[in-house]
């Protein structure tokens, strides 16, 4: 009798029964975890100081740190031992391809644009009336809502916000008239800037917040405030110009999508969507 009892069922308090589902639950979770944590960081990691590939060429990032490099197609940790085996001639090179190598490995893209390399940033010349930003980077209006700060305009006021609207429209059928294969954003850019020197205005995004460039090239995937730099606009690309010019106190804003070349249907339906909401 007494074997019999010992061999009986322990009888199960829901409190147990839920403490069993709550491990489990919580294994399961973790396992979830690790999985998701492996799939975010699909490349391998290698040595910084063995060569990455960028295209046909190969340049050294460092000597000592580990670096994430990424690898489509091949499995986390399928780093090859040849990266151990450097000569000290592979450890002198010069990093003549810098600027296509990829700054933020661990960003998410959602295309193929990648960043290029800027240009120091232009001057603005002597004379031209400055926004309160131009210097700082900080704008003074802080309020929580564009409303917070309603003016009623004077006609005189009126006047000279359409002078800059249009200067600012001008500026931008300027602009878009470069847009072609083979033109650098960071082209357009320099039209933009030598064009508000000539008008007597400020471009407005320059410094404001501390962006580097004076007009915004958007690219594709890109949805807004593009920075300027090396990237050649290619066939099939679109492309969004945003040009703001500070002209006698006021700003003038506006901006325009345009084609590179020949575009596919996607493209043109995005554009005429976007259009037709404005």
């Amino acid at each position: 009798l007494d074997s019999e009892r010992d061999m009986a069922p322990v009888p199960c308090t829901p409190q147990a029964r839920n403490g069993r589902l709550l491990r489990r639950t919580s294994i399961i979770f973790a396992l979830v975890l690790c999985v998701m944590l492996l799939n975010s960081f699909g490349g391998r990691w290698q040595e910084v100081g063995a060569p990455i590939s960028v295209g046909r060429k190969s340049v050294m990032a460092g000597k000592t740190r580990l670096s994430r490099v990424s690898c489509r197609g091949q499995g986390f940790g399928a780093g090859s031992s040849k990266s151990k085996k450097r000569t000290k001639k592979q450890q002198k090179l010069f990093i003549e391809s810098v600027d296509k190598v990829d700054k933020f490995p661990r960003f998410r893209y959602t295309g193929d644009v990648r960043p290029g390399k800027q240009s120091p940033r232009r001057q603005v010349r002597n004379g031209i009336r400055l926004p309160e930003y131009a210097k700082s980077g900080v704008p003074s209006n802080t309020g929580l809502a564009p409303w917070d700060k309603i003016e009623e305009k004077s006609q005189s006021d009126i006047k000279k916000m359409r002078v800059s609207g249009r200067l600012a429209r001008e500026i931008l059928d300027a602009a878009g008239r470069m847009v072609k294969p083979g033109v650098k954003t960071d082209e357009i850019d320099a039209l933009v800037h030598e064009m508000c020197m000539e008008n007597n205005c400020y471009p407005s995004p320059l410094n404001y917040h501390g962006f580097p460039k004076s007009v915004c090239t958007s690219v594709n995937e890109v949805i807004c405030h593009g920075i300027p730099d090396s990237t050649e606009l290619k066939e099939g690309d679109i492309l969004n110009i945003d040009v703001t010019v500070y002209h006698d106190g006021f700003h003038g804003d506006c901006s325009e999508m345009f084609t590179v070349g020949e575009v596919d249907d996607k493209s043109k339906r995005l554009i005429q969507a976007i259009s037709s909401n404005l």
